[in-house]
């Protein structure tokens, strides 16, 4: 049985559409201090925190498409690419690396 989201409907409209943000706009987004908690792991943003972040940040990150990952302790964000394909057998920073958010050069318009 799947647990009840704690999240309102609003806020699970707005996860919903806000996982379609492109990975620049996600970046855009995001506080310094978030930043500094993410990695680009192949077309996806990954957030880890060394503890459990407060609330306020939970909800902040959720509100912007993330969703919590609880077998990688990440928050991952798809940035559009919802794949169907899964990592149950590996994981997906051993496939991809990870990239340090400040190497991402943002997109021009």
């Amino acid at each position: 049985m799947k647990k009840k989201s704690h999240y309102s409907d609003e806020k699970r409209k707005l996860n919903k559409d806000n996982r379609e943000l492109t990975l620049p706009e996600v970046l855009e987004a995001l506080t310094q201090e978030l930043k500094n908690h993410c990695k680009i792991v192949g077309k996806w943003i990954w957030a880890t925190f060394p503890e459990k972040p407060d609330a306020d940040t939970c909800d902040y990150l959720y509100c912007l498409g993330f969703i919590f990952n609880p077998k990688r302790q990440a928050w991952q964000h798809c940035c559009g690419d919802q794949s169907r394909a899964r990592a149950r057998n590996y994981d997906p920073r051993q496939k991809y690396g990870e990239k340090e958010v400040e190497t991402i050069q943002p997109a021009t318009n």
